[in-house]
């Protein structure tokens, strides 16, 4: 009860903002394509254009950490965002997903990051499925860091907040995964720490094959200014 009351003011302190109305119209966006009008919902939302944001603050999934459409079904419906005839499009659309069509999974999936893709390799003799997963991960969340940077402003900045884990008992580094990544959009990693997960609402061990994630790290990006044709 205390907990509620609290996020009950917290909520009421927010609706005092005359800028939250603003936020309200890009809920449903696709972080993978930010330039898309049409929300993950259905919904309309306003595509962002590049250079437009300062700073983003982001915790998206974590790879093989629990099933998110089904853990927040409460939440969406509640929202009035998805009924429960519509939850299935939304895990078929979701990062992190948990399954992936046969035809998929059967073959090989590589991610742009060499010691990520040594790691599925392993993965693979034992799970091809759990392999085929764990590279889409990387993949969508490189389309989304591709989009981040797109719509940052010159030195803008970016906090990802991301744990590792183990998938079939192999360590998937996904705090270096991404930062490498990122690199390679023009995010420069500034600052780097470690937080202890404390909250028991977040589902740390999703089944046998993934490990417990008991810390996640915060990493703050800066976006390196665009050079003109000269390379200045």
């Amino acid at each position: 009860l205390q907990q509620a009351e609290s996020n009950i003011s917290r909520m009421n302190e927010l609706a005092r903002f005359e800028i939250a109305s603003a936020y309200v119209n890009d809920v449903g966006l696709d972080a993978r394509n930010l330039k898309s009008p049409k929300g993950w919902g259905g919904s309309s939302s306003v595509p962002l254009g590049s250079k437009s944001i300062d700073l983003i603050i982001t915790s998206p999934p974590y790879a093989g950490a629990q099933k998110y459409i089904r853990a927040s079904s409460l939440s969406l419906g509640w929202l009035g965002l998805a009924g429960s005839s519509g939850l299935k499009s939304l895990e078929n659309k979701n990062i992190g997903r948990e399954h992936l069509p046969k035809s998929v999974w059967e073959t090989k999936i590589s991610t742009s990051v060499d010691a990520a893709n040594d790691v599925i390799e392993r993965v693979r003799i034992v799970n091809p499925l759990r392999a085929a997963i764990a590279a889409t991960y990387l993949n969508e969340m490189e389309q989304c860091l591709h989009e981040m940077s797109r719509v940052l402003v010159d030195n803008g900045h970016l906090v990802l907040v991301i744990g590792n884990n183990e998938v079939c008992g192999e360590k998937f580094l996904s705090s270096e995964y991404l930062t490498k990544i990122a690199e390679g959009c023009g995010l420069v990693p500034i600052l780097k720490a470690v937080d202890e997960i404390k909250s028991r609402g977040l589902m740390t061990k999703r089944n046998k094959t993934a490990g417990v994630i008991s810390l996640e790290w915060v990493i703050v990006f800066r976006k390196e200014p665009s050079k003109d044709e000269y390379g200045r």
